[in-house]
């Protein structure tokens, strides 16, 4: 009897377990199908992985992706290309506590032997945080391609521990208005862009290597401008954004010919002797940052001096007052001393709809920069479709022109009311004008222009 009920035992044991194998079987399978992700081969994951960052600014944190469950952080920890970028300002409070040096060790670690984005904020000079992270740096000198330092207090960079930093290609220093110093020369070979913001740099002269091609100058003042300009021959391209207010009296010596440099952005308060410093014979790019009528007469020199080889221009229009009109006797005064400009790009703010037929009336003048190929308006209001269609009919008549963008902004709305017969008129000349040859582009935000334009 006994041994029956064993046996009757031992059979029903084991259909629990055929019918608990099954189950699980079908709950793998149920969950394959809601969550099919979980069940993808870790190379395509670590794709998807890759595709994320690579899609997203550096201030983005993969180690989010680590979070999710146990299978996403290995592959995550396991993938050297999700951590080759590092941005102190992807970090939280505690990452960026005493122990921020460990964060960046363990990042680094996962890195393998890949090229490495490295933006990091110093702590206090001469603490062990400090020395810990530069120590870091040195461990890896080899492989950190892009480098940007920020502190709030005073930076001293050991050149000396750094080793030779043969992969950087690119420097950001920047800081509150404090000293950087650099002891020793950085050993820096293939370095070509260097920026500097807010910062004083006692020791560049010696510093400062001689084959950088990019210069950034952010809040610095026009004397240091002129000062690294000296250093730095071989530059193509300078953007100066000016830190204080100018004094004549500050510029000594003769000028400073940059006879490669071919772009140059300009913004802040500018004073005439910063660029009757600069001598740009192979100047073809000149961006203006900001609307400030002191700077009209200073880049209308730099203009003149330039040769009028300039083929690409941006600037800004801005309707104040009375300034207005100052403001479209400065433009066309710059568009007459271009005639080989061939892309302009015109941001209008604060400007009403009088103002921006002003602005379609100067440019419908063909004698002014007749090579115009394409044209590039930015506006926080409504473009006037009429003088808009006038000025593009008569740029095409016989002219250069071959593009128009009009990128406006956000701020822009449609008319709740739909679109009137005139304004129909006006978008079937304009889809005309698009037929004939012109490449029209206008942003997304503004879906009745878009949608009339392009059907």
């Amino acid at each position: 009897m006994s041994a029956t009920l064993r046996s009757r035992l031992s059979d029903i044991e084991d259909q629990i377990a055929a019918l608990q194998t099954e189950r699980a079987t079908i709950i793998s399978q149920l969950s394959a199908a809601a969550y099919p992700v979980l069940f993808l081969p870790t190379d395509t994951i670590a794709e998807i992985f890759m595709r994320y960052a690579d899609g997203y600014p550096s201030t983005c944190n993969p180690r989010t992706l680590t979070k999710v469950c146990s299978l996403w952080r290995t592959v995550a920890i396991s993938t050297p290309g999700l951590w080759t970028r590092f941005d102190y300002r992807s970090l939280g409070k505690l990452d960026n506590s005493a122990h921020a040096s460990d964060v960046l060790g363990m990042w680094l670690s996962r890195t393998g032997a890949l090229p490495l984005d490295l933006s990091i904020q110093l702590p206090s000079p001469g603490l062990p945080e400090c020395t810990n992270i530069f120590r870091l740096l040195a461990d890896n000198a080899t492989r950190v391609r892009n480098l940007r330092l920020y502190s709030p207090e005073t930076m001293e960079i050991p050149g000396d521990q750094l080793g030779q930093l043969s992969a950087l290609t690119r420097l950001s220093l920047c800081g509150q208005h404090q000293r950087v110093l650099i002891p020793k020369p950085l050993d820096v070979p293939h370095l070509r862009h260097v920026e500097l913001v807010a910062i004083e740099l006692p020791h560049w002269r010696t510093c400062l290597p001689s084959q950088i091609t990019t210069l950034c100058l952010k809040q610095q003042s026009s004397v240091e401008l002129l000062r690294l300009v000296e250093l730095t021959p071989n530059l193509e391209a300078l953007e100066f954004i000016h830190g204080d207010f100018p004094s004549a009296a500050a510029i000594i010596g003769p000028p400073r010919a940059l006879n490669r440099l071919h772009t140059l952005i300009l913004g802040g308060h500018l004073g005439h002797q910063t660029c009757a410093g600069l001598v740009l014979p192979a100047l073809r790019e000149l961006r203006l940052r900001e609307d400030r009528a002191a700077n009209f007469r200073v880049v209308e020199d730099l203009i003149h001096r330039s040769g009028g080889s300039l083929t690409t221009m941006a600037f800004s229009v801005v309707d104040v007052g009375n300034f207005m009109d100052y403001t479209m006797n400065e433009m066309q005064s710059y568009l007459a001393q271009t005639p080989a400009l061939r892309n302009l790009e015109i941001t209008c703010r604060d400007i009403t709809g009088r103002t921006l037929k002003k602005l379609c009336k100067v440019l419908q003048n063909k004698q002014l920069v007749p090579a115009l190929a394409s044209l590039q308006l930015l506006s926080q209001r409504q473009i006037p479709l009429h003088p808009l269609v006038q000025m593009l009919t008569a740029r095409r008549d016989g002219g250069a022109l071959r593009s128009l963008k009009m990128n406006l902004e956000p701020a822009w709305s449609d008319h709740a009311g739909g679109v009137d017969t005139e304004m129909e008129l006006y978008l079937e000349e304009l889809r005309s004008l698009r037929s004939g040859g012109l490449e029209v582009e206008i942003s997304p935000e503004v879906q009745r222009l878009d949608s009339s334009v392009y059907s």
